[in-house]
């Protein structure tokens, strides 16, 4: 996997970077554990033609999955 690909760089660069800066620190570290493993299960797409495309949808999804976590509805 290449090497830029990396959880809190992704974040910013993404369309979800000002609500990352809202969320509490614990929340922060589970949406960068989600983000870790999205990326161990996706690395065969982590080349450098979906670098920003995989910023928003990995970003995305990780929100999801942290929201749904904390029994909160992701929509």
């Amino acid at each position: 996997m290449n090497k830029k690909y990396i959880p809190w760089k992704m974040i910013s660069r993404s369309r979800f970077r000002d609500l990352y800066k809202e969320w509490d620190e614990e929340d922060r570290a589970l949406l960068i554990d989600k983000m870790n493993v999205l990326l161990f299960e996706n690395s065969q797409y982590t080349d450098s033609k979906n670098y920003g495309f995989l910023c928003n949808l990995l970003t995305s999804l990780a929100i999801v999955q942290v929201l749904e976590s904390k029994g909160m509805p992701s929509m």
